[in-house]
């Protein structure tokens, strides 16, 4: 069954298009029924087809069709995956993360937009290993002891990882030469004055 080439149906979904159309990485919480997360992906992506039709009318979401690829992570999830070039290491800025090298296989996909549990970045990154590249989580904030359970994670002499905090971003990274002065650390304490008049 092919898409349908009626313009009408961009406003009549105008919600679910809305951050796309922005350019932004985005995801879509849906009914965990696989039909029902087929047949919405099925809507976004009919949309953007009738965009890449009439350009003239809609080219903000001409230009996400050619920047997004519209991916089923799992039942219920659906998510905006940045088009790139085949066999091409990549650092995702939101979307889906296939992480991708000339001689490597490709790697499974990975939720990276709207995380809330440090649990779920860690199970990310374990997911794309062996990868020497970065991982950035789009639109991702955890809490203070979400972000300190992270960090002893990527602390652990194992992991050795770098958690880069952003406005609404957190990406992890190999550690590198200089990258302490940008990685995030929980803050420290302030030391507590002592007294030595007796």
């Amino acid at each position: 069954m092919g898409y349908s080439t009626n313009p009408g149906l961009i406003a009549e979904r105008a919600d679910l298009l809305d951050r796309l159309a922005a350019g932004q990485a985005c995801a879509w919480a849906t009914d965990p029924d696989p039909q029902a997360t087929q047949r919405e992906a099925y809507r976004i992506r009919e949309c953007l087809a009738i965009a890449k039709r009439y350009p003239e009318d809609f080219p903000a979401l001409a230009a996400a069709a050619d920047r997004f690829t519209i991916v089923v992570v799992r039942d219920g999830l659906i998510e905006a995956k940045p088009k790139q070039a085949p066999h091409a290491s990549t650092v995702v800025g939101g979307g889906v993360a296939t992480v991708q090298a000339p001689h490597e296989p490709a790697r499974r996909n990975v939720p990276t937009v709207g995380l809330t549990r440090a649990e779920e970045l860690i199970a990310a990154w374990i997911e794309v290993q062996p990868s020497n590249d970065p991982l950035r989580f789009a639109e991702t904030r955890l809490s203070d002891v979400e972000l300190r359970e992270l960090y002893a994670w990527t602390s652990d002499a194992q992991h050795r990882l770098a958690i880069l905090v952003g406005d609404g971003h957190i990406t992890l990274t190999k550690y590198k030469k200089g990258i302490e002065a940008i990685a995030w650390t929980p803050p420290q304490p302030a030391p507590v004055p002592r007294n030595f008049d007796v």
